[in-house]
């Protein structure tokens, strides 16, 4: 049984135990929840179509105060235009609710009971038929609650008499309507992208494949599954099932309140989404011509060219080579709303058709637009086409083949056929605003699957969930399209004289080159006739911004939104790895940022910027994004720890797009010094921070050298053994940007001031090898050994085993044997010594009598001789 139904039945169990009065209203409620649950469910089956069936029911359903109009939306949605479009998988239960039966079915048995009911209540009511289909229970028991809870006072003799009828009626359909025995689970993407299903039913088998892909992406919601997940929309509840919530009317402004028949607590929730009229819209400025009609020289439905496009010449140039040169079959146009995908793609078709040599005689136009994004604003308008049968029967209606007169012909069949031969010559078939087509990554599939040369497909599309295409990513324009759009527009609307020339490059900074957000600014500046700071233009706009962004930031994973959330809190352009060392720092489960950066670059909400000489790059977020971005922080559950990953991030320092050039190193020494002052304050404990600072230094090796400092300065009684491993690991990163010298010299000092003696006379071995290091370095280096080696005699030590010590001394003693000839009597009074540590006693000799050679009052050589010549 679902868990909200049981939960139910446990609510109505206690009621029955007060009074029948109780225990009657309890079924109702009962009632009115598995009505609700089935409207859903049924709704759910039913896919997309051009005329949104579905959206208009769903948008009536959130509008509902009566359970009257769910059983009229049950009723359109299985009999109407709509049920065409109803999944295969739903059919067992489109005929459970729709097939006529009679006595001894299941069906009939529970609407006779429910006819009972309403008898014992004396409700007037047709007769019971000798057959008659499920559906009709819905309309019966939305006339039960009319009658009593809603405008009826019932009696408690009549309760009684209905309790046991009415129980055991919605009990037959809880145990036997299909919907409820199919698997329901709540689907959780954690951050890290996984799925954390919390089952609703009792088996959740099919679901368990979520719990090893990525590659889904399903927004949070409560799922049924038929083949695949199939969301419920307007049910709502959470990842622990606390509680479960269904549409009850009351909608205001843009909510609508829902209520939990479990507890009886309501809440208001966003109701945007359903703000869309659900009458016919009209169709969309770029939708195709109903016919094949010779342009230039080809035949085509391809719409006409914006009156104010600005050419882009690299975009186009790269875009017609691919589609006349470029081996594969499929070409992409991907970018961000509003960007210019749609009017490149028309530009460089009209060229094409230019040509005396045409590269295609046929050029289909399929348009799945569903939002105009005017100088106005956003309107929405009629998709074409959001289906591959959608997009099927258009070209059939376009090329009217002799053979769909022929009895079985399908045109789907014929598409396909088309695709891969010829019947209309070579031929472009251009599918634009490809992200809002029912299922994307299927009909792409399809298309991949049929198209062939000398056929090829252009495909639009702000999101691309499929691979084996040739993608072009459209960004904004280059400074110079973007003054040349400027001054077309201001000339147009009038204000060419209002706008100076710092502004238009502030107009074309802050909107990052965005063609629309451009149209749009110049607009309010039309509208105030002054100058108006863009920012200020941007933050009004929240219609636009939704049309720009909401599609494509609902398509992100809860990573890629969480990164775009933190980039929103801070007008700067970022380190990718000061990003992946912030949320790494405050996740609770492993977050793959670097993949959610891709993300939001792939989807064009962030810019990279390269950084050259460097492996590491900035990312930018535009204006537009970040206001966007503003807003839904504004309402996220993840504000509180957003704010505090980017109190941190900004302690990398703020940094402009010409800045990227001093490098991310720079940044991250920023950092260091900022995190320094925050230890040192009590603001933040170093150990938390450790981990942040080993993985920036991981990207960054140079960093560890300023991270062992930090670790002296701060970091208590380990502050020393970790500034080691600092310097070894920087070490081991075989960066060349810090001198050897300084490191295995900082390295023997710390060594030294721990007593580490082993420790010591290692680094000093090794810094001997660095290739810079002067002969008086070299000497020290001797001296230092030496002392070593002393200081162990005395408190009865071994520095090393003797393969050990002849392995790294031998190092220091070849370094200074090679440099013979610029040793004075000192330094050959040390390296002398050396040989005395590996047991070399000849060549000690021979070094300390050199050295009295050149200077017969040298007090060491003097002590040398006169220990071995007492031996």
């Amino acid at each position: 049984m679902l868990n909200p139904i049981a939960r139910m039945y446990d609510r109505y169990r206690t009621e029955k135990e007060d009074s029948d009065v109780s225990a009657f209203y309890g079924l109702m409620f009962l009632g009115e929840l598995i009505t609700k649950i089935t409207v859903c469910g049924v709704l759910s089956g039913v896919v997309d179509d051009r005329d949104r069936n579905r959206y208009g029911f769903l948008r009536e359903l959130v509008r509902a105060d009566g359970i009257g109009d769910w059983a009229s939306v049950l009723d359109r949605t299985l009999t109407g235009p709509s049920a065409q479009f109803l999944r295969g998988e739903f059919q067992d239960l489109q005929r459970e609710l729709l097939q006529r039966m009679a006595q001894n079915q299941w069906q009939y048995e529970a609407l006779g009971l429910l006819h009972e009911t309403l008898k014992a209540l004396q409700i007037e009511v047709d007769p019971l038929p000798p057959s008659a289909p499920l559906r009709q229970w819905f309309k019966w028991f939305a006339l039960l609650r009319n009658k009593t809870r809603g405008h009826g006072a019932t009696l408690a003799f009549e309760c009684s008499c209905a309790v046991p009828l009415l129980e055991q009626s919605i009990s037959i359909i809880v145990k036997n309507l299909t919907l409820f025995g199919w698997e329901w689970a709540y689907l959780h993407r954690n951050l890290s992208g996984k799925y954390r299903i919390t089952g609703m039913s009792d088996t959740i088998d099919q679901f368990s494949y979520l719990r090893q892909t990525k590659t889904e992406s399903l927004p949070d919601g409560i799922y049924t599954f038929r083949g695949t997940p199939i969301r419920i929309e307007l049910l709502e509840s959470d990842p622990d099932i606390t509680d479960f919530f269904v549409p009850n009317g009351q909608f205001r402004g843009a909510q609508y309140e829902v209520i939990s028949y479990i507890t009886n607590q309501t809440k208001r929730i966003d109701g945007k989404q359903w703000l869309t009229p659900s009458i016919p819209l009209p169709n969309s400025e770029t939708h195709g011509a109903l016919s094949l009609d010779p342009q230039g020289n080809s035949l085509s439905n391809v719409p006409p060219c914006p009156d104010d496009y600005i050419e882009r010449p690299d975009l186009e140039s790269a875009l017609e080579n691919a589609l006349v040169h470029v081996r594969h079959e499929i070409v992409t146009l991907g970018g961000p709303g509003g960007i210019g995908k749609t009017s490149i793609a028309l530009s460089v078709i009209k060229k094409l058709q230019a040509r005396v040599n045409a590269r295609f005689d046929t050029i289909v136009w399929f348009s799945a637009r569903d939002i105009d994004l005017l100088p106005s604003g956003p309107k929405s308008v009629r998709p074409h086409g959001v289906s591959l049968d959608d997009f099927a029967n258009e070209y059939i209606d376009l090329v009217a083949p002799s053979e769909r007169a022929h009895k079985g012909f399908k045109p789907e069949q014929y598409f396909a056929k088309a695709l891969s031969g010829t019947p209309v010559g070579p031929a472009l078939y251009v599918f634009d605003n490809f992200e809002t087509v029912t299922n994307p990554a299927e009909v792409f599939r399809w298309i991949d699957t049929y198209i062939r040369v000398p056929n090829k497909v252009l495909i639009t599309t702000r999101t691309r969930d499929f691979v084996g295409d040739f993608p072009i990513e459209v960004l904004g324009m280059t400074e110079q399209e973007a003054m040349q759009l400027i001054d077309s527009v201001s000339r147009k609307i009038g204000i060419s004289e209002i706008l100076t020339n710092e502004y238009r490059l502030a107009l074309f900074n802050e909107s990052s080159g965005h063609p629309y957000v451009i149209k749009i600014m110049l607009g309010e500046i039309s509208k105030e006739r002054r100058l108006v700071k863009p920012q200020r233009i941007i933050a009004t706009q929240e219609l636009i911004l939704q049309a720009l962004f909401e599609r494509t930031y609902s398509a992100l994973s809860p990573s890629g939104q969480r990164v775009f959330l933190l980039l929103s809190t801070w007008r700067s352009i970022v380190p990718s790895l000061a990003i992946e060392a912030v949320v790494m720092r405050s996740a609770d489960e492993r977050i793959d940022v670097r993949g959610a950066i891709e993300e939001l670059k792939r989807l064009s909400f962030i810019e990279e910027i390269a950084v050259a000489k460097e492996d590491e790059s900035f990312v930018a977020l535009p204006l537009a994004a970040l206001t966007f971005g503003q807003k839904k922080l504004n309402a996220s559950s993840l504000k509180a720890v957003i704010e505090a990953d980017s109190e941190l991030l900004q302690e990398f320092g703020a940094v402009r797009k010409d800045g990227a050039s001093s490098g991310v190193k720079t940044r991250v020494s920023h950092l260091i010094k900022a995190l320094a002052k925050r230890v040192a304050s009590g603001k933040e404990e170093l150990q938390t921070l450790k981990p942040m600072l080993e993985f920036v230094a991981s990207r960054v090796p140079a960093a560890w050298l300023d991270i062992s400092q930090l670790y002296i300065e701060e970091g208590n009684e380990s502050g020393k053994d970790w500034a080691k491993d600092a310097l070894r690991r920087l070490i081991e990163s075989g960066d060349e940007s810090v001198s050897r010298v300084l490191i295995w010299r900082k390295l023997a000092d710390l060594c030294h001031a721990a007593g580490d003696l082993q420790g010591e006379m290692q680094a000093l071995a090794e810094l001997s090898d660095s290739p810079d290091i002067s002969t008086e370095q070299l000497s020290d280096l001797a001296g230092s050994i030496n002392r070593i080696f002393a200081s162990a005699k005395r408190e009865g030590k071994v520095p090393f085993q003797p393969d050990e010590r002849k392995y790294l001394v031998g190092k220091l003693i070849v370094h200074l044997e090679n440099r013979l000839p610029q040793l004075d009597s000192t330094d050959l009074s040390r390296l002398a010594w050396l040989h005395m540590h590996v047991n070399n006693e000849a060549r000690a000799q021979e070094l300390a009598e050199k050295g009295l050679q050149m200077d017969s009052e040298n007090e060491y050589c003097i002590k040398l001789v006169e220990k071995l010549g007492r031996r």
